[in-house]
């Protein structure tokens, strides 16, 4: 798999360095480079050999003329191949750990190119296609394209499937003088007895044939020698070129890329599965934002099938994919660590930002996907410009009316408030959203109506060790010291994080701040929440606590990108983009 990229003066891309995941999710806005990032593995994976005829002046930064690099490390490194050495000019068996590219300008101001590779050995070898062809690499498009991938040549999904086919199906003893293994024998003489005179019956065929060859001779007749064509049913070259895929419904037959752009693109993600559960530890796919055309079912049975296809009981085993994506339904809060953030600006460029933060032990990371399993709302974090963290559903419904008092609605500002399933997570939602610099703030209940004061402590105490009270009582006293004890954990673990400005305590709770009645189900608060909200005729009349904390997260939109504390795992410090 690709360990590690390192991209410079591509697209948009400035300058970056980043060690991808098995499963990369590349999430940003629109035309912030996800796609070039992608495109970059295509230069140096893809159909085309990277040559100076793939690059013009718009692939520069900038349209500067400063060296394109494009560079990759694999992990474990490539099969053997045959490479020429840079340094003895001879040709060696080479296993590669790393591809250098480069596109420059020569001294005539023209584009030109070179490939390298880096030995596991640490010699340089001049790249050849061979050993591109060892790390077998497909490239989805957002224009699907399912007719190109369905013809058969080396580097479509269907040509790539069944090379391997056509490979086997050619293995065993030649016979006799023939050169043909039995496979071949057996085919070309069906073909030749049995279908290809079935094929010759019509008499358009017949006339077809007969001047074909005709006008061939007489215009090859002083030029060549010994030299004529064949109509044959099936072809030598490749066995299996001329299979199609047909589409099948009521017992009628029919091409499936003439059907609905839902079903063509099914159909491609199948082969797309298929590929890479055929090559296993070997596939590299790359693909444009697979939820085009895909119901949220079906995105999410997806979802599934890419985990499964980068899983692996075997270290290091396992497809390598890489997708860019808009949806929700392709991230997964609790596997944070494969999401690969892209932002650009004008000053830096496109960057990627990935979390570096470690949980704690197994149980932190169980929590965790217990609380944001199946919930996209939760996972959205990933593609907001900046969060606002809150305890539970009433803040959630009620606080986007204090946004559009504001002037600022939640949607038009890239802002999502994340309902955190209670108090105690949030911390988890704080320490993942400041792993990967996505703005926040966070507002919590300080609960202090079920805190006791020092003295009504030791009395709760001395009672519970005394024979004075009842089961009951006892139950009811235990349930209050409990509670009180709950309390202090939880609002300490929030302040233990130490971000005082980006948090807020609203005492005792949402409700007594805002004025609202607690009842005890759960949409009457909702409903009082939304109906007091709703009856303020400005933003003066929200109160003051939920003023400063929509203050303060709108002002964090205003800060220039780049400010923040950035996190690259794996590289030094020196290597931090900014």
């Amino acid at each position: 798999m690709i360990s590690r990229i390192k991209i410079e003066n591509f697209r948009s891309i400035k300058d970056f360095d980043f060690n991808p995941p098995q499963l990369c999710t590349l999430i940003g806005a629109n035309n912030v480079g996800k796609s070039n990032i992608l495109k970059a593995l295509d230069v140096l994976l893809g159909e085309a050999y990277p040559t100076n005829r793939a690059f013009d002046r718009n692939d520069f930064y900038n349209f500067a003329q400063n060296e394109i690099k494009i560079n990759i490390w694999f992990n474990p490194p490539s099969p053997t191949c045959r490479c020429k050495s840079k340094e003895t000019k001879e040709y060696e068996d080479v296993r590669a750990k790393a591809f250098y590219f480069k596109a420059f300008y020569s001294d005539e101001n023209q584009i030109d190119t070179s490939f390298d590779v880096e030995g596991i050995n640490g010699r340089l070898y001049w790249g050849n296609n061979n050993i591109r062809k060892l790390s077998p690499f497909v490239y989805i498009h957002a224009g699907r394209d399912l007719r190109r991938q369905l013809s058969i040549s080396e580097w479509t999904l269907l040509g790539k499937i069944l090379k391997e086919a056509d490979r086997e199906f050619r293995e065993g003893e030649k016979i006799g003088e023939t050169e043909l293994t039995q496979n071949e024998l057996d085919l070309k003489k069906a073909m030749e007895e049995i279908v290809l005179p079935i094929l010759k019956r019509p008499q358009k065929y017949q006339e077809l044939e007969s001047s074909l060859l005709k006008n061939l001779q007489d215009q090859t007749k002083d030029l060549l020698e010994e030299f004529t064509l064949e109509l044959k049913p099936y072809t030598p070259l490749h066995y299996y070129k001329t299979l199609q895929i047909l589409g099948k419904e009521w017992e009628k037959f029919f091409g499936v890329t003439e059907m609905g752009s839902g079903i063509q693109n099914l159909i491609l993600l199948a082969l797309f599965r298929t590929y890479a559960e055929l090559e296993k530890e070997n596939a590299i796919l790359a693909i444009e934002e697979p939820e085009i055309c895909l119901h949220p079912h079906a995105e999410r049975q997806l979802y599934r099938i890419f985990r499964e296809l980068t899983r692996s009981e075997e270290e290091d085993a396992g497809a390598q994919i890489f997708y860019t994506t808009h949806s929700s339904n392709f991230v997964d809060l609790s596997n944070y660590k494969e999401v690969v953030l892209v932002k650009k600006d004008k000053e830096h460029g496109t960057k990627v930002f990935k979390s570096d933060l470690e949980l704690n032990n197994g149980n932190e990371r169980e929590e965790l996907k217990i609380i944001t399993e199946f919930n996209q709302e939760r996972n959205e974090v990933f593609f907001a410009r900046r969060v606002l963290l809150v305890e539970g559903e009433t803040e959630k419904h009620a606080l986007p009316e204090v946004f559009k008092l504001k002037g600022r609605p939640i949607d038009e500002n890239g802002i999502s408030i994340v309902e955190t399933g209670g108090k105690g997570n949030i911390p988890f939602f704080i320490r993942i959203l400041s792993s990967m610099d996505i703005p926040w703030v966070a507002i919590y209940d300080t609960d202090s109506d079920f805190l006791l004061p020092k003295s009504k402590l030791e009395n709760l105490r001395q009672l519970l060790g005394s024979q004075k009270i009842g089961v009951t009582q006892k139950r009811m006293l235990k349930r209050k010291l409990e509670k009180h004890k709950e309390t202090v954990r939880k609002n300490q673990a929030i302040k233990n994080l130490g971000y005082e400005e980006q948090i807020f305590p609203f005492d005792p709770n949402f409700e007594g701040v805002c004025g609202l009645p607690s009842p005890r189900e759960e949409w009457k608060k909702i409903r009082n929440a939304r109906n007091k909200f709703r009856e303020y005729t400005s933003y003066e009349d929200v109160p003051e606590e939920l003023k400063n904390a929509v203050e303060k997260l709108l002002n964090l939109l205003e800060l220039p990108f780049g400010l923040e504390a950035h996190h690259t795992e794996g590289l030094e410090d020196q290597d931090v983009p900014f």
